[in-house]
C-alpha cells in the first residue's frame, strides 16, 4: 500500500464518485481506478460496491476508511508539530505527489 493508493481511496470514499475523486486529485479516472483495484487486491478485501452507477463502501471499506482518515490526520498533526519545533522549516509541503487538499502553503 502506498500513499497514492491511500489518497485515492480516501477521496473516493468521501465523494463516492471515482470521477470526482480523480478530478480532485488531478489524476485520470482510470489511474484512480487502477490504484483502488491494486489496493483491493493487495488487501484481499473489496472496498467498494459498484451497482447501477452507484458507489458505496463495503463494511471492510468503511473500516479501512476510518483508519486511513485517522492516519492521515495524525500524519498532518505530526508534520505541524515537527515544523513548529524545527527552526527554518520549509513553509510549503505536499503529502505525496498529488495536489489536492493534502497540500498546504506558507502558514
Amino acid at each position: 500500500m502506498n500513499t497514492t493508493q491511500q489518497k485515492c481511496f480516501i477521496e473516493a470514499a468521501e465523494l463516492l464518485n471515482f470521477t470526482a475523486a480523480a478530478e480532485r486529485l488531478y489524476i485520470s479516472q482510470p489511474a484512480l481506478s487502477r490504484n483502488i483495484s491494486a489496493l483491493e487486491e493487495e488487501l484481499g478485501v473489496m472496498l467498494f460496491l459498484r451497482r447501477n452507477n452507484v458507489l458505496s463502501l463495503t463494511p471492510g471499506g468503511e473500516i479501512l476508511y476510518r483508519w486511513m482518515k485517522e492516519n492521515a490526520e495524525s500524519l498532518e498533526r505530526a508534520r505541524l508539530e515537527a515544523k513548529e519545533r524545527t527552526p527554518g522549516a520549509a513553509t510549503d509541503w505536499c503529502w505525496g505527489s498529488c495536489r489536492a487538499k493534502y497540500c498546504q502553503s506558507g502558514t
